[in-house]
């Protein structure tokens, strides 16, 4: 047996590991713990500057542990393999949401990209479960679930706790029925208009269209197999974000990068009269679905999409922006390319608004941006995942 090593734990690094130190003074990560627990943990990998281990038994409890409500979440009575995607079921919600945005600071306060008094205060999100809009569960021999924390091996997943209500009973009667030979993947969708929807990988849809609605702001089509927020609640709330700073801003042309199906300038354009703007999105179906969007409301005639790649698009447009112009900004978790941000440097736009979901990507992005051309306005954080280890945030730049 490995030997064991105890650690009082001290902090939640980002991607939601729990820290402390080994006498050494090696800092030693490890799931499943949380701020004040003494652990005793075995090593797993150990590298030149800190290591990780497994959690094998709590000494001594935090009086603020929770017990998860899903059996596959991390706990001390399930270490091994487990469900990667709740770090935080242990930990009270508000608990959560402090170490959150402790880590945002962490990134950009720290890196000296912003003062402190940069960051808002974050935005819980109104239901800690039954949230997620979308499910993706895997199918392997028999099993179908989530993949285990070592990413090959299905954790048989029979209900989830962060699944909308009727979603999570439509996940309960899947893993009661028999699945066709070659389904590797079953999906789960629910939106306000077409209830739950069910598909596998061996029938995807291509151009069906489902309507969701995004609180005061209205209906929205967006493809079936195509991106939309999982969670609705505080999808709105980013919403409302931007048009708050679209109006403080007032900028004559908006233009978004990875617009998916346009909400963004949609919403920008209804809240500024008169305000032009352009959207570009590489899926074609979600391009389809912003211009039907547009054309549905009366406050979108200056709306356009275009179906491409974004970083040639702002190449393209970049030599021509009005002075007074804003880029708004919804990369992927890799952020935006290399290319993208030199272009964004010479075009110089006046603001940009940057909306990121991996906070280690966006500080890179920023770090660059900020060095000379541009400073932070505002940051914050959106608890847009919560009891996962993710989150997201809305970054307003400016223009020195």
């Amino acid at each position: 047996m490995d030997p064991l090593f105890e650690i009082t734990i001290d902090a939640f690094a980002y991607g939601g590991e729990a820290i402390g130190t080994l006498s050494g003074g090696k800092r030693c990560f490890v799931h499943g713990a949380m701020p004040g627990e003494r652990v005793a943990v075995s090593i797993l990998t150990e590298k030149k500057s800190f290591l990780r281990g497994k959690l094998e038994e709590i000494l001594t409890p935090s009086p603020h542990r929770e017990t998860p409500l899903c059996p596959l979440a991390i706990s001390p009575e399930n270490t091994g393999l487990n469900c990667p995607g709740c770090s935080y079921q242990h930990v009270p919600y508000p608990m959560e949401i402090e170490w959150k945005q402790a880590q945002l600071k962490g990134f950009l306060v720290r890196n000296h990209l912003t003062a402190e008094d940069r960051i808002l205060p974050p935005f819980a999100a109104p239901q800690r479960f039954h949230w997620r809009n979308r499910i993706k569960l895997s199918h392997e021999n028999g099993a179908l679930g989530y993949k285990a924390s070592d990413n090959t091996t299905v954790l048989p997943v029979k209900s989830c706790p962060l699944a909308k209500k009727l979603l999570d009973q439509a996940i309960v009667s899947a893993s009661n029925s028999e699945l066709p030979e070659g389904v590797t993947s079953l999906y789960f969708r629910q939106t306000h208009k077409d209830g739950v929807l069910r598909w596998n990988n061996l029938d995807l849809p291509r151009e069906k269209m489902l309507t969701e609605q995004l609180s005061e702001f209205g209906l929205f089509s967006v493809p079936q197999n195509g991106f939309f927020q999982t969670n609705i609640a505080v999808a709105a709330e980013l919403a409302r974000m931007v048009t708050h700073y679209v109006q403080s801003c007032a900028p004559d042309y908006l233009l978004e990068l990875y617009c998916g199906v346009g909400i963004f300038s949609i919403v920008a354009a209804e809240a500024l009269p008169g305000l032009k703007t352009e959207g570009v999105e590489l899926d074609s179906a979600s391009i389809k679905a912003a211009k039907m969007n547009a054309g549905k409301r009366p406050g979108t005639t200056n709306c356009r999409f275009y179906a491409g790649d974004a970083a040639q698009f702002l190449r393209e447009k970049a030599s021509n922006l009005p002075s007074n112009s804003m880029i708004l900004a919804d990369p992927p978790r890799s952020g935006l390319s290399g290319k993208s941000i030199q272009t964004l440097l010479q075009a110089k736009p006046r603001f940009i608004l940057y909306i990121s979901c991996a906070t280690d990507t966006l500080q890179r992005d920023l770090a660059i941006l900020c060095k000379e051309l541009y400073s932070i306005k505002e940051v914050r954080l959106l608890d847009m995942f919560p009891c996962t280890a993710h989150f997201e945030s809305i970054t307003l730049l400016e223009a020195k």
